[in-house]
């Protein structure tokens, strides 16, 4: 009985999970490395940014576009943490503030120049990524520094076995579903990303929606930053280079088409889970990151041709 609810509600979903479920038990079975609570303790911690920064990213495809800008916000505030945490008088909370206000500045900039100078969230984002990549190269050129202990400590441990990054990935996958389905704003983003025109006429804020909807991926892409940082423990300014293309290939993937309008968070965390894990099964399996681009990049143009052929 649940099962045909789950079916008739978002039939996508349901069968993201079930890969899900597929693509979990196969390598357990090939491999006993794999199904070691070690590993799938790493992958949790691999996920964990992927999923969080993957949820902004849901937003804005949400929208029709995309937000390549994430990855150079992720690099910039482990550099920010690895730069700052460590000198007095600033804290470790002064530093987190300032991150997220980095962050909501970033989304707001982008979400600006999307709504109100036209330009294609492509561009728009695209410049913005490589003036924070700069920015960021600027601070710290080379990867170096380090956070206080108590910060890498309880962003990377456990409470009460669970990961840390863990609860921290389900916090904001809960707040994301509280905005997008319980509020004013997540209504009046399915309704944008269905229709723009149609929105303008009911009377949206198309401007306002696009604002708000990139400034929240500013912001969710710094707390990824933050989960980044204590899990490497230092700033790297191209630590983020492949969250972009990560991030948009878990939204395509977990049922939230490039159209928009469509979709949600629920099936982009099943898309994290998936990347994460063929990363870490490719990487058990000694495979080059270079291969491991294709697999990605293979993977995101036929989630992307699946979903065009079922719009025919």
């Amino acid at each position: 009985m649940l099962l045909k609810l789950l079916l008739r509600r978002d039939r996508s979903v349901v069968t993201i999970y079930l890969v899900l479920i597929v693509l979990f038990i196969i390598p357990s079975l090939i491999s006993p490395v794999f199904r070691t609570s070690r590993n799938f303790s790493n992958i949790l911690h691999q996920a964990a940014s992927l999923g969080i920064v993957s949820i902004g990213q849901t937003f804005i495809v949400l929208l029709t576009g995309l937000d390549l800008s994430v990855g150079s916000v992720m690099s910039l505030t482990t550099v920010l943490c690895a730069s700052l945490m460590t000198k007095a008088p600033v804290t470790i909370f002064t530093t987190v503030l300032l991150c997220l206000g980095a962050g909501a500045g970033i989304g707001l900039a982008n979400g600006l120049l999307v709504s109100k100078a036209r330009l294609s969230p492509l561009i728009a984002t695209l410049g913005m990524m490589a003036l924070i990549q700069g920015i960021a190269l600027q601070i710290r050129p080379y990867p170096g520094g380090y956070v206080p202990r108590n910060f890498g400590g309880v962003i990377t441990g456990n409470l009460y076995f669970v990961p840390v990054p863990a609860i921290i990935l389900v916090l904001v996958f809960v707040a994301a579903i509280a905005i997008l389905r319980k509020t004013v704003l997540g209504n009046y983003l399915y309704a944008t990303g269905g229709s723009e025109e149609n929105a303008r006429l009911a009377g949206i804020n198309i401007d306002l929606v696009k604002i708000s909807a990139y400034t929240i991926c500013g912001l969710i892409a710094v707390v990824a930053g933050l989960v980044l940082t204590g899990r490497i423990r230092s700033g790297d300014p191209l630590v983020g280079t492949s969250f972009p293309l990560d991030s948009i290939t878990a939204v395509i993937v977990g049922g939230t088409p490039f159209a928009g309008g469509r979709g949600g968070v629920e099936g982009t965390i099943a898309g994290a889970l998936i990347i994460a894990m063929l990363s870490n099964m490719l990487n058990l399996l000694d495979v080059s990151s270079f291969y491991q681009y294709i697999v990605k990049g293979l993977i995101l143009i036929t989630a992307v041709v699946i979903y065009s052929l079922r719009r025919r």
